[in-house]
């Protein structure tokens, strides 16, 4: 446990011989440099290095590591200076991912093989599309918070498919994904791809909602 102390600073020491480290946290700090592999670290439960940035210069920079943790339960990276396309995670019980509030762009990360995840927040960074299948078997997921990112209307009609599907293997209500805040993705676009009939878009879209479903676009 590493937090509110800014005089902490520096690059993160090789911690691939913690293996019995279940839990980092590091918050509010003045550590710098790419994040760490965690390569090894078999028995850790929950990771968090968020809000580092208490400037300019400071805070986590560069890729996020493509995480391969089968006990990884809670991972936090909110703040930081992380860029680029998030790999595919490999973290089959990872229930809350929260990356908010960086520089990620390229598409929605495929989340396929995090197929318990319960709480997914990407808002505030800078992607553009979305893969068929990112987001459709997490069939456990309560929040998806993608807004105010950049992505087009082009993703429209493949992100409201796989939400259906999504409800499809494992039928709920109670679910927000917020859309808000795209570039170009809007309710407007994605009732209007082109699509007609019980197979649309808009259909599609409508059932979201009739089952209980918060469905938010601009």
């Amino acid at each position: 446990y590493v937090y509110a102390n800014k005089n902490i600073r520096g690059e993160m020491p090789d911690m691939s011989k913690l293996t019995k480290l279940q839990t980092l946290y590091i918050s509010t700090t003045g550590l710098s440099g790419s994040l760490p592999a965690l390569s090894g670290l078999e028995a850790i439960s929950y990771v968090r290095m968020d809000y580092t940035k208490n400037g300019a210069d400071l805070g986590f920079t560069g890729n996020i590591p493509a995480y391969d943790l089968p006990r990884l339960n809670y991972l936090f990276l909110t703040g930081n200076r992380l860029d680029g396309q998030v790999p595919k995670l490999k973290c089959p019980y990872l229930y809350q991912i929260y990356i908010d509030d960086n520089e990620l762009t390229g598409n929605i990360p495929d989340f396929s093989d995090c197929p318990r995840l319960k709480q997914i927040v990407l808002r505030n960074n800078d992607m553009t599309g979305y893969q068929e299948g990112s987001l459709r078997y997490n069939s456990s997921a309560s929040i998806i918070d993608i807004s105010n990112n950049l992505l087009t209307a082009q993703v429209g009609p493949t992100l409201i498919n796989d939400l259906l599907e999504n409800w499809v293997l494992a039928p709920r209500g109670g679910v927000t994904v917020n859309m808000l805040g795209q570039n170009g993705l809007s309710e407007s676009s994605t009732r209007n791809d082109g699509s007609s009939g019980e197979g649309s878009t808009a259909n599609k879209l409508d059932t979201l909602r009739q089952k209980g479903w918060s469905i938010l676009m601009d």
